[in-house]
């Protein structure tokens, strides 16, 4: 798609967010939208292959520690990043000998320019890095994941099972890795491990495991719908596959099927952030902005690092005429992760709305920008 045509698409003054969203699945960009969207502890990693800066190919199986394995999702853009990276630095310099490895991804770019691929490297380098360092192009990693914020860090147990996950990188969070790294390596249990959610039976995981290789694989989608119900049944507490229904039904703009499966989810655990995060959207989209913005707050509520709920509570907030709250929440998501067009897509969506053309054109334009330079 070339920028005169997406110029058009902006000089256009109705039915521009559809024709945005429309883009946005077709470039297939990910929202940097809990740690992970729909995995969660005791699950199974997903898989990689990426190469890393030293031009060698790393596959998740071969970084896998004897006893843990540390995998931090990065960029340079971001503030936290490299005070996450210096710490895991130390943990390999402390554990390494004794069972600890670690990796990072980055995730600067949907594709890796010369400039940026320096720009990665030159800030790997200054580190002194003790651990690989690779490059996520087309972001599929970070996609298979269900990364939502910047930096963020997945602790694996030796068979390759999610022991800890932790976004962003709070004082408090960080000193609690810590703890669980150094206590799991010594062979302690130690109480962190309850706090990180519920845990799911055998059965259940089976089925959620195959319901998201079925939906990785394309062909078989359809089969995804089945597995996660399955999943669901098997295990009533178990909240992932009740996400990653939500998702699958609203993609199918099946609304009523997506709230169905966010209250249940929020019947089981309701704190939970990205489930928060959803319904809220869909309910301020369903015209309950108010109780969509109660929904929107609480996902927020003690997250440093959650950019696009943020841009849901701007986008909220601006239909309620609260503009200056409104405003302030799309340049707080919008310094979290910079290139993320769904940010924009949803201020433009919201000065459409109030019919302030040119503001949401400015918008959308910086929206299609992000898309573009992810193509």
């Amino acid at each position: 798609m070339s920028l005169s045509v997406a110029a058009g698409l902006v000089r256009r003054k109705s039915h521009l967010f559809s024709a945005l969203a429309v883009l946005i699945g077709i470039l297939g960009i990910v929202p940097a939208a809990a740690t992970l969207q729909e995995l969660q502890v005791g699950v199974e990693a997903p898989e990689f292959q990426l190469e890393s800066l030293s031009g060698k190919t790393v596959r998740l199986s071969e970084l896998r520690g004897e006893k843990l394995t540390a995998v931090v999702f990065w960029s340079t853009w971001s503030r936290k990043s490299e005070e996450n990276l210096l710490k895991m630095k130390e943990m390999v310099e402390s554990y390494g000998a004794r069972g600890f490895s670690a990796g990072a991804i980055n995730v600067d770019d949907q594709n890796f320019s010369a400039e940026s691929l320096l720009k990665v490297r030159n800030t790997a380098d200054a580190m002194s890095l003790n651990f690989p360092v690779m490059i996520d192009r087309g972001l599929a990693t970070f996609r298979d994941y269900g990364v939502i914020a910047v930096p963020s860090t997945v602790i694996l147990d030796a068979k390759g099972k999610i022991v800890y996950d932790l976004s962003g990188f709070p004082l408090v969070g960080a000193r609690e890795m810590e703890l669980l790294i150094s206590n799991l390596i010594e062979g302690k249990k130690i109480e962190v491990e309850a706090e990180k959610g519920y845990q799911p039976n055998k059965t259940a995981l089976r089925y959620y495991q195959l319901g998201r290789k079925s939906l990785k694989s394309g062909r078989m989608a359809s089969m995804a719908e089945k597995y996660f119900l399955k999943a669901a049944e098997s295990d009533s507490r178990f909240i992932s596959p009740r996400l990653s229904l939500a998702a699958f039904y609203r993609d199918r703009n099946n609304l009523a099927a997506a709230r169905e499966q966010l209250t249940k989810a929020l019947e089981c655990e309701p704190e939970n952030s990205v489930a928060l995060c959803r319904m809220g959207l869909l309910l301020v989209e369903a015209g309950e902005t108010e109780k969509g913005i109660e929904l929107l707050d609480r996902s927020l509520a003690g997250e440093d690092n959650y950019p696009i709920c943020r841009a849901y509570l701007g986008y909220a907030l601006g239909k309620t005429d609260r503009k200056k709250e409104s405003v302030e929440r799309f340049r707080e998501a919008a310094e979290q992760n910079p290139r993320d067009a769904e940010i924009f897509l949803y201020e433009g969506k919201m000065h459409e709305e109030k019919e302030e053309v040119a503001q949401a054109a400015e918008a959308y334009r910086q929206s299609l920008e992000r898309m573009i330079a992810s193509e």
